[in-house]
């Protein structure tokens, strides 16, 4: 099990210049933003606007703080949602439209789809988490920012409201 601390996190440019990120965990480690297998971060969203494509991902987006932000996937109006996480492929137009009242907090799962699926689930303070043979789960404490990284059967149990992250490898290539 590996502890991640908010003091850790690598804060970097958008990939389109337009705001800033905070990258929990990336694999492989040291990866850059165009060749990461799957990627947690957290953005500030300070102002509407356009989200990076990126081609090839598949991006679960929850949202973490802040009053709520509207987002057009597509087209088609979606409400960023504390508890059920927007789910988009990399290269669908997305797009900030507005935030309800000031800056936001999101949390960010981005996978490459030939490589790995991932799910997004918030869970109550005192839940039990279990890791199922061949997968990675991540838990994000929805207070503190902690990070766990739990591998291959491990269980952990949650003391706060956390989301919880599954991944799971769609291909054994490496």
């Amino acid at each position: 099990m590996i502890v991640i601390d908010r003091a850790e996190w690598r804060t970097m440019r958008w990939a389109n210049g337009g705001g800033t990120t905070h990258e929990v965990m990336i694999e492989p480690p040291g990866a850059t933003t165009d060749a990461f297998d799957w990627r947690i971060s957290v953005a500030e969203v300070h102002t509407p606007g356009p989200f990076s494509s990126l081609p090839g991902v598949d991006r679960l987006l929850l949202l973490i703080g802040g009053a709520g932000m509207s987002v057009h996937i597509d087209g088609v109006a979606h409400e960023a949602s504390r508890v059920t996480p927007l789910s988009f492929r990399g290269e669908s137009e997305a797009l900030c439209e507005s935030l309800a009242d000031g800056a936001t907090l999101d949390l960010n799962v981005m996978v490459r789809r030939d490589r790995y699926s991932a799910s997004l689930t918030v869970v109550p303070a005192n839940s039990r988490v279990t890791c199922a043979v061949n997968e990675r789960v991540v838990v994000f404490a929805l207070t503190t920012f902690t990070t766990v990284l739990a591998d291959f059967a491990e269980e952990i149990t949650i003391a706060e409201e956390s989301a919880v992250i599954r991944l799971r490898a769609t291909s054994t290539d490496d």
